[in-house]
């Protein structure tokens, strides 16, 4: 067996290696499907391959400091920089998010940097023989990582958010001064077992920082009225470890995530809240009772559709929208319970799209007339849970139709002073379920309905007069509601009449800090890979006073 070189003659090794190696050596010969570059040191010569095309010069110009811009090409996604003497890795490495693999390989690097942890593509990275002393939390990031090559290096233990990277395969720490008890761990259980233990048992995630209240300035004295509270609480039948592998699979557990949740909601003490995900078991064993006690909520629960062909034993699982209410300040007139699938049966033959799309799937909604105990004046609370499938966007759009035609029919019946439109729409702010509710029109050719025909949607298109807006258009947005390894982005909101009410108060973000070195959502603090919005609403000056008065007498 070839005998190990210490360090300082494998980095003279290195130095000789590279003064010897002639200039037609600086490149790699392409690979399978990628083609590799090997840049000068000082970065200011660079050899291509003959394969390289102009859109991969192009594209390394932003890192030789050219004024070009980078472009994904899908001729090359790796990079060698191994054996060429570098101490620190050039900024600009973060601009090359589409890098699948990055070598790094028999250098002077001290540290892993920050710029690549922004490289959330990668799969393979190769810092081997270098001198780097600690790995960054930050690692936590490259959450597509299957091979991660560090041996030869100063390290001694790992970070426990390397737990988070519950894809990775391959570890490679040979040659490192590992502490005894991780060298053990390593040689007799291998990489797999090595980060699922780090994860288990070390990986102990920072607290987040309160969440910050954020007053909304109006230009006219307003009263507070209500407070809204939503959120998607993370089904527990969907909390799967092949989802969520970058979480402990203890803290995925039921009995741990069901106290942080009944403690948000008890903390913000909303005076309507309105969860998705609900099971049917949790909310009567658990959900209804402990708010009926601890802030003396009443509640409505609409199951998914597909809980009315099981067997009684079986619906326990089925989840669905619950909306819980405070019985000092509000009475329940009256519950409408929506069936998507159900109201698309009334509009379709069984040879059309709306038949074929929409009436096999099993999304609800919940929507609630209730009066003030005080003041009189009565309302609808919608809360809805649209089709989760990021390919169909036709399916979210349609029932968002559906839902506003219902609502729509309810309000021309109980004539309620405003509206308000709170849960999961599994839609981006570009899709067209937002552009509906935020505008109130949907064009007949809109690109949402993915060419199949709706009629008489894909006829005429859509309007409705509602008035919505988002309550966190009104300050700076959220970066997201929901927040995952593989998915980030803004899909839940809360819609109000804007002709009566106007926004008062919003829940902030979390901590874009706090953020930064998290894999994703759920962790053992937060308990759902959504977060909970909060907004405050405060009735126009004029309409306090005037109980019964409808959007239409605006």
């Amino acid at each position: 067996m070839e005998r190990r070189m210490s360090r300082a003659g494998l980095q003279q090794k290195k130095k000789t290696m590279w003064d010897m190696e002639p200039a037609a050596d600086k490149s790699l010969a392409r690979s399978t499907d990628t083609v590799l570059y090997r840049v000068h040191s000082e970065w200011r010569d660079v050899s291509f391959q003959a394969q390289a095309s102009e859109a991969d010069t192009a594209a390394y110009g932003e890192v030789l400091g050219q004024k070009k811009t980078v472009r994904e090409s899908p001729e090359w996604r790796a990079l060698d920089m191994g054996r060429m003497n570098i101490t620190t890795v050039p900024p600009q490495l973060s601009r090359f998010g589409f890098l699948v693999e990055l070598s790094l390989n028999k250098n002077f690097l001290q540290e892993i940097a920050p710029e690549i942890c922004r490289l959330e593509r990668l799969r393979v990275l190769d810092v081997s023989e270098n001198m780097i002393k600690n790995i960054p939390p930050e690692i936590c990031k490259l959450v597509a990582l299957r091979s991660f090559v560090a041996n030869d290096n100063m390290i001694r233990t790992l970070p426990p958010e390397m737990g988070g990277l519950w894809r990775l395969e391959k570890l490679v720490l040979d040659g490192n001064p590992l502490e005894d008890s991780l060298k053990t761990l390593y040689h007799e259980r291998g990489a797999t077992e090595t980060v699922r233990y780090v994860r288990e048992h070390l990986l102990i995630t920072v607290e987040p920082p309160e969440r910050v209240w954020h007053y909304i300035e109006t230009a006219e004295k307003t009263l507070p009225h209500l407070t809204l509270f939503s959120h998607n609480i993370l089904g527990n039948t969907f909390t799967s470890s092949q989802i969520y592998g970058y979480v402990p699979s203890w803290a995925l557990e039921w009995e741990r995530r069901k106290d942080l949740l009944l403690a948000e909601i008890l903390h913000q003490y909303a005076d309507i809240a309105c969860l998705q995900e609900v099971e049917t078991f949790h909310y009567d064993s658990f959900f209804l009772p402990a708010l009926e006690k601890h802030c003396n909520y009443s509640g409505c629960f609409i199951p998914k559709t597909r809980s009315k062909t099981l067997h009684f034993a079986d619906r326990h699982n089925v989840d669905g929208c619950a909306t819980f209410f405070r019985k000092d300040k509000y009475r329940l007139l009256k519950t409408y319970y929506v069936e998507f699938n159900k109201l698309a049966k009334r509009k379709t033959s069984q040879c059309d799209d709306m038949y074929q799309r929409i009436t096999t799937k099993q999304n609800v909604a919940l929507i609630l007339l209730l009066e003030e105990t005080t003041g009189g004046n009565t309302f609808l609370c919608g809360n809805v849970h649209l089709h989760w499938d990021p390919e169909c966007k036709d399916v979210k759009l349609v029932q968002s139709i559906l839902f506003l035609e219902e609502l729509e029919r309810i309000r021309e019946s109980t004539n309620p002073a405003f509206v308000v439109v709170l849960g999961d729409f599994n839609s981006l702010p570009d899709s067209g379920v937002y552009s509906l509710f935020a505008t109130g029109h949907v064009d007949p050719a809109h690109p949402d309905f993915l060419g199949f025909k709706y009629n008489p949607y894909t006829q005429r298109g859509f309007n409705h007069n509602f008035g919505f807006k988002n309550t966190y258009s009104n300050a700076k947005e959220l970066p997201f509601s929901c927040f995952s390894a593989d998915f980030k982005g803004k899909i839940d909101y809360i819609w109000y009449s804007s002709r009566r009410l106007v926004v008062t108060g919003l829940l902030g973000p979390l901590s874009q800090e706090y953020m930064s070195k998290t894999v994703g959502l759920p962790n053992i603090y937060l308990p759902s890979d959504h977060i909970h919005l909060v907004a405050e609403l405060s009735l126009k000056p004029g309409h306090a006073a005037t109980p019964g008065a409808t959007e239409e007498q605006t």
